[in-house]
């Protein structure tokens, strides 16, 4: 069976439409079981990107859901997430800002699979709509390793449609 209460922070790059320059990417995510089936999952994430023009791009970002999970065996799960999100991106260049804030709400989609005792492997489909004729996917597979029962570490990489994403992180279950 699979943990659905922990702390998780991931800290990464990504590489937007192949430009050579990389953005930092950071996220904490909890997820917490509720009743049944159900948990909680709240998470936490920016981006800064500067680039050698002078272009400076920071955006934060807070998704709130409510997940739901099946397990189909022992070793394999399947969930899915609705979610609301809100954010902020600050734009600045050549002494000229702007800022755009965003509300839009989530489907998530995905599966967990043990592949051996103490390791990890999962995929996921994510797709937000920022009502605004925006609407954003990522494809993203992870992969952790059971350090205890307490600590896991992994890795992340996700395919956004502009960018591609690599994330390492920790998790801490409780």
């Amino acid at each position: 069976p699979f943990s659905y209460n922990y702390v998780e922070a991931q800290w990464g790059f990504v590489d937007i439409d192949g430009d050579a320059e990389e953005t930092d990417l950071t996220s904490v995510s909890i997820l917490a079981d509720m009743v049944g089936a159900t948990f909680l999952r709240v998470e936490r994430f920016g981006e800064n990107y500067n680039d050698n023009n002078g272009l400076t791009l920071n955006g934060s970002w807070l998704a709130i859901g409510l997940g739901f999970r099946k397990p189909l065996s022992d070793a394999v799960d399947i969930y899915g997430i609705g979610s609301y999100l809100t954010g902020d991106v600050f734009a600045e260049f050549d002494g000229s800002s702007a800022a755009i804030e965003e509300r839009g709400l989530g489907i998530t989609a995905g599966m967990r699979f043990r592949a051996a005792p103490s390791v990890e492997l999962g995929a996921a489909f994510d797709w937000v709509d920022f009502g605004d004729g925006v609407d954003e996917s990522v494809v993203s597979l992870t992969g952790f390793f059971d350090a205890n029962d307490t600590v896991s570490i992994g890795a992340r990489v996700m395919v956004h449609d502009d960018a591609e994403a690599l994330t390492m992180g920790l998790r801490i279950h409780f």
